[in-house]
Order: C-alpha cells, then structure tokens, then sequence
C-alpha cells in the first residue's frame, strides 16, 4: 500500500479582521493576512494589524506538518499600544525574531521600546486567587514530559521615563535599560566544582567579559563538548546558579517557621546584611509599593501606618542577621 503524503496547498486571504481578549485588555483591529500552503509548511507572506495609534506585522513560517514543528517568524510593531487594561496600558515598537522547533526550542531575539507604560495599583484584590499544585507526600505525580521546550530569550528592553506607577496614593515614575538573556528548562552537565568555578569566573569577570572557551578552560573540557550540551554561555550560566539556588531552598526549608523571614534568608545566606543594607532604597520603594496595595483605603495615612513599621522590621532584621552571623 502506498503511503499518503498529506501536503498543503492555496492561499488565504483575511481582511477588516479583529481580535479583542476583555480579561487581559488585548484588542488587534483591521487585521489583514495572506497565508499561502507550502508543502508541510503555512507561509505567512504579510500580516498586519492596528493596534491604535500604531500596527503590529509580522511574516515568517510555521511548519505545522513538519517534524518538531519548525518556526520562524519575525515580529515588528511600531507606536503600538496593544494591551489597555486599569492595571495595564503599554504602548511600544518591537522588533522580535522567533525560530526554533516548537516541540524542542524557541530562540526569541530583538529589542523592545516602552514608550510609555502606565501600571494601574488596583484599590481591591480580585475576588479569585490561583490555585497552587499542591503534591502530597506519598501521592503519585503526572510524569514531567522526557522532552520539555526550551526556551531562550535575548532581548534588549529600552524604557525612558515613562513608566508610570498609579494608585492608592502612590504616583511614580521609573525608566531604565535592561538586557534579558535567559534560557527556561536547560539540562546541566556540570559538576559542583565546575559550576562553582563558573559562577566565581562570571563575578570576578562580569558575564560580558566571560566567553564560551573561558568556560570550557575553567570546567576542563573541550570547547567541543560544551557546545555539545550548551548553546551558548548564557545557557551554563543559567545551569550553575539554578543548583545554587537549589542549595538555599534547601537551607530555607532547614529554618523554623516561626523565624522572621528576613533573619532566615540572611542565615541561609540567600542575601547578607551587607547587601540588605546596600538595597535599603529599593528596599523602601518596594514596600511603599505593597502598603499602597494592601491598605483598606486609599489616604496616604493608613498606607505610611503601615509602610513605617515594616521598614523599621527591615533594618532590624539587618541588625539581627550580623549579630547572629558573627
């Protein structure tokens, strides 16, 4: 019997199209789109949309009948503003690029341009709350999938001062430049020294300055066998600090629950007093931050009846953690 190969073919045509999700406050209108089959392949020769007062396009291909379902996309936006919600209105350009296998990995690069962001403080938490997986001691747990996706991310976050915090007696302003480079489910081939080495490498270098072969030297192996279990440095470095992190999980969860939390994490040595100290603005930004949220009203009085007690926890904790560390 001869096999049946199932291949796609035509072109489609979308005009006046639109796409409005209320929940989270997404609405894409006038989209038009022309996709055309190729073999196993959807080629998305044009597609664009209004997001007022700016568009959104993109053109790429998905391989849906392929193997590991290939993707490559390339997304732009200009003076987009896509997301209007009262905790969120974004106004940004992107240029984005997509590839990978969507049953192995996605590689997501490019940069991004806050305009302007307003980040509405709502005056009561939602009726709803998430539901956490909780497992049970003894109890059977579904099989984590043999292959997850990974996913990589490489992206360059420009903002001006144009962040904008509103909300329960609260008004900010914040802008800045940040560089995400992060890579999600990446397995490890490291060992404790190697990984300890590595994570000393990248803070006496910093990671700009470390290369693949300076990481390949300090674990003793070939540049070979690292590009076999690594993509790029980026993915090592990611491996060495999540068994780091695990370690002070693990010293966490050893503490008594009845310590306060600060006095635990500087036991832990998840953070030093030093460093609290060091952070003591944010620190304080932060907790204004969450007073103006948790407060029953919206006057400046009860969020500072609240927000002064908890910074005065703050240093306390500071105190208790090096006399303790001693």
């Amino acid at each position: 019997m001869a096999a049946k190969c199932v291949a796609l073919g035509g072109t489609l045509n979308l005009v006046k199209g639109s796409f409005n999700d209320y929940r989270f406050g997404i609405g894409l209108t006038d989209v038009a789109a022309q996709i055309a089959g190729n073999q196993g392949a959807l080629e998305i020769k044009s597609f664009t949309a209004s997001a007022a007062p700016g568009t959104i396009s993109m053109t790429g291909t998905l391989g849906v009948l392929e193997r590991g379902i290939p993707v490559s996309l390339k997304i732009t936006a200009h003076n987009a503003q896509p997301v209007v919600s009262k905790l969120l209105t974004a106004n940004l350009d992107a240029n984005l690029e997509i590839k990978g296998t969507f049953r192995e990995r996605l590689d997501i690069v490019g940069s991004l341009q806050l305009n302007r962001t307003l980040i509405g403080i709502p005056n009561s938490l939602p009726p709803d709350v998430v539901v956490l997986d909780v497992h049970r001691r003894g109890e059977k747990t579904a099989a984590a999938p043999q292959r997850p996706l990974v996913i990589g991310l490489d992206i360059a976050v420009k903002a001006p001062n144009q962040i904008l915090v509103k909300g329960r007696g609260l008004d900010a302003e914040m802008g800045g430049d940040l560089h995400v480079r992060v890579v999600v489910d990446t397995p490890t081939a490291l060992t404790k020294e190697q990984e300890e080495l590595l994570r000393r490498l990248a803070l006496e270098r910093g990671l700009e300055a470390v290369t693949a072969d300076d990481i390949a030297e300090a674990a003793n192996v070939s540049v070979r066998t690292f590009h076999n279990y690594f993509g790029s440095k980026e993915e090592a470095l990611v491996a060495a600090w999540r068994s780091e992190f695990q370690v002070h999980v693990d010293a966490l969860r050893g503490r008594p629950a009845d310590e306060p939390i600060l006095v635990s994490l500087e036991l832990a040595r998840v953070v030093t007093p030093a460093r609290l100290l060091h952070a003591w603005r944010w620190a304080v930004i932060i907790i204004v931050v969450v007073a103006a949220v948790f407060t029953p009203s919206s006057d400046p009085f009860s969020m500072f009846a609240l927000a002064i007690p908890l910074v005065a926890f703050y240093f306390i904790s500071i105190g208790i953690g090096k006399l303790l560390g001693r």
